[in-house]
């Protein structure tokens, strides 16, 4: 059975994502900070196995290699998902803190980059295997405030964007080296951008607070936003967008 692990999927996209993978007969290596999570529980256990990681929580990082491993046991991997992200939405510079921005930057960067390491290696072996054609994706799910190209009115959220920025940057550079090899990395933005109407948004518990007074046919749901996400990370065509990033919702791509 062919195996997509989603960091961070307890809810909103993440959780949706998982629903609509096991849907498609697809088993989904989870993690989330409480894996006795009711919602992810009630999943059936033949296609999902979940592991625990809080990406604050270094324990969890150094642990995370061997965990992941156990839980694989064979599969062929499919796909990387790095969802889990933590938004502060500073609205000038005097909002901004050491433990704000550096919060941001562990959860949103540094954390996803060392755990991808570790599942990347059993992404190359689905791309080595002589009974495989598969054509494995290992995806950023980003924001468009982390395009610097399209900061240029609003500004504001310096740790969300900057930290987003640098995830992308990470992923860029990923596909520079496993492009070559097989693995299509990039970076995508579901359609949650709360800033400017015209991009849509995702309706999500981290955005909805966000979006009350915005139109409905501009809200996208997290199931919408899911089955997007699905048909674009099992499609073989994606390796057409590594080192790319992508707007899923209107489906451009956007400048870094």
């Amino acid at each position: 059975m062919n195996t997509v692990f989603i960091q961070g999927a307890s809810r909103g996209i993440g959780f949706s994502l998982i629903n609509e993978l096991i849907g498609r007969n697809i088993f989904v290596i989870a993690s989330c900070r409480n894996i006795k999570n009711e919602k992810l529980n009630s999943l059936p256990k033949s296609h999902l196995k979940l592991i625990e990681l809080d990406l604050l929580n270094d324990k969890h990082i150094e642990n995370f290699g061997m965990e992941f491993s156990q839980a694989i046991q064979g599969k062929l991997m499919l796909s990387h998902v790095s969802m889990a992200g933590v938004l502060i939405p500073e609205k000038s510079m005097k909002q901004v803190s050491y433990a704000s921005i550096n919060e941001s930057f562990k959860v949103n960067c540094i954390s996803p980059f060392l755990i991808v390491k570790e599942t990347i290696p059993f992404m190359l072996q689905t791309v080595k295997s002589p009974s495989s054609n598969l054509k494995p994706t290992c995806v950023y799910i980003s924001a468009k405030v982390g395009s610097i190209s399209e900061n240029n009115q609003l500004g504001g959220w310096y740790s969300y964007r900057s930290s987003k920025a640098a995830g992308n940057m990470l992923w860029k550079t990923l596909s520079c080296e496993l492009g070559p090899k097989g693995i299509s990395c990039f970076s995508v933005h579901p359609g949650n951008n709360i800033f400017l109407l015209r991009f849509g948004f995702v309706d999500t518990d981290m955005t909805r607070a966000y979006h009350k007074n915005i139109p409905q046919e501009k809200v996208q749901s997290s199931s919408e936003a899911a089955n997007r996400l699905a048909n674009l990370i099992l499609n073989n065509n994606s390796r057409d967008l590594n080192g790319k990033f992508f707007d899923l919702q209107n489906k451009e791509f956007i400048l870094w």
